[in-house]
């Protein structure tokens, strides 16, 4: 059996392994909640980049559109369909 001069030390020892525990766990828990609220911060810059990028494109895509439809309503290309039509007139 130990001595009673040695229980306060083995005490102490105890307590000093609990609480090491427990601040590691709740260091580790802060830790992890942060870095899943940088990865969720992380997954809505990607996912408006990726919107964003969408938007662009289509922007793009109507932007041709306009702009092929307005070369086949210029008077010029007008005139030259009705002459070719009137020319492939028998």
């Amino acid at each position: 059996m130990s001595q009673p001069s040695q229980i306060p030390v083995i005490v102490g020892t105890i307590t000093a392994t609990l609480l090491g525990v427990i601040v590691t766990f709740i260091f580790t828990s802060y830790l992890q909640s942060r870095q899943a609220k940088t990865d969720a911060c992380i997954r809505r810059e990607h996912f408006l980049s990726e919107l964003l990028a969408a938007a662009v494109d289509l922007l793009i895509a109507a932007k041709a559109l306009r702009e092929a439809h307005a070369r086949r309503t210029t008077w010029r290309y007008l005139l030259s369909r009705h002459r070719d039509a009137h020319a492939r007139l028998p």
